[in-house]
């Protein structure tokens, strides 16, 4: 039972990204200065197609600074970034997943009440 209930956490907890969406920045230059919001990390784009998890986000001037993948810190012109997405929970994806999982845990329940286990 108790491995029944272990697999049921690890497999809700793989589907919760599944409540958040990448959205774009309409004008990252403004939104990105201090000291607008802080944001933990952003997905860029740059202008050759490349796409770019940066952590700790700022803007300096005519540059995009942060922490790259490669745990250095870099900066790109604005000028090569062709567009800045932030990950943000989605309301309906979450509620989705709950009624869902809820669906799921009701049909379980009467599953196991319904039919007799010999």
């Amino acid at each position: 039972m108790r491995y029944t209930r272990l697999v049921a956490v690890v497999l809700l907890a793989a589907y919760l990204p599944a409540c958040a969406t990448y959205t774009i920045m309409p004008d990252p230059a403004t939104t990105l200065k201090p000291p607008q919001t802080e944001l933990k990390q952003v997905q860029v784009t740059l202008r050759t197609g490349e796409q770019v998890t940066v952590r700790s986000p700022r803007v300096d001037g005519d540059s995009l600074r942060g922490t790259w993948p490669n745990s250095l810190a870099q900066s790109v012109a604005l000028t090569d970034v062709s567009a800045v997405e932030v990950k943000r929970t989605s309301v309906g994806r979450t509620a989705g997943l709950v009624v869902l999982s809820v669906a799921a845990a009701l049909g379980v329940a009467l599953t196991v009440a319904i039919v007799p286990l010999d």
